[in-house]
């Protein structure tokens, strides 16, 4: 009975043993969701509050960087939750991930958690001042999410038209 060995636990789905918390349940028990808050807007408990990043889930992909590692889903969970950057800056960070250094990665990482901690401590003096950043990066990074959805959707059309037009001989 005791000689039996323990089978070690299965390993992360990403492929990395950086005990990324597994993928949030489909329950609709999320702290700070609404009833009216789509599956893809981001919960008040997201942002600069010290969030609960398990049930962040975004649209928005992460372009291919062979050059570097790193949990693309805490990264884009700062980078949403970042009230310093303007919708412009956070687009901009993420087309630029292909050329991007692995130090460079790991500094706006770095620059993001400290952000977030710097804002959650001003959160119980400036409350309602924060709640209105919050609320305007929330929009914005809901934005983002939309037209990130609107350009795959075009390529796809895209892509759909131009498999018509060899189907009918026109391509």
């Amino acid at each position: 009975m005791g000689d039996t060995p323990v089978p070690p636990p299965p390993p992360p789905p990403s492929g990395d043993d950086s005990g990324t918390p597994p993928p949030p349940s489909t329950t609709n028990d999320k702290k700070g969701s609404s009833p009216l808050q789509g599956d893809n807007e981001l919960s008040e408990d997201q942002f600069i509050t010290g969030g609960d990043d398990h049930s962040f889930i975004t649209t928005v992909p992460v372009p291919t960087h062979p050059n570097t590692q790193f949990d693309e889903k805490k990264f884009l969970t700062l980078l949403a939750s970042s009230i310093s950057l303007t919708k412009t800056e956070k687009q901009r960070i993420i087309t630029s991930i292909p050329k991007l250094s692995q130090y460079q990665i790991d500094e706006l990482i770095r620059i993001f958690k400290e952000e977030q901690k710097k804002f959650s401590e001003l959160n119980e003096k400036h409350s309602d001042q924060l709640k209105k950043l919050e609320e305007k990066h929330k929009d914005d990074w809901n934005d983002i999410e939309h037209q990130a959805k609107q350009k795959e959707q075009s390529k796809k059309d895209d892509d759909d038209a131009e498999a018509l037009r060899k189907k009918l001989g026109l391509g």
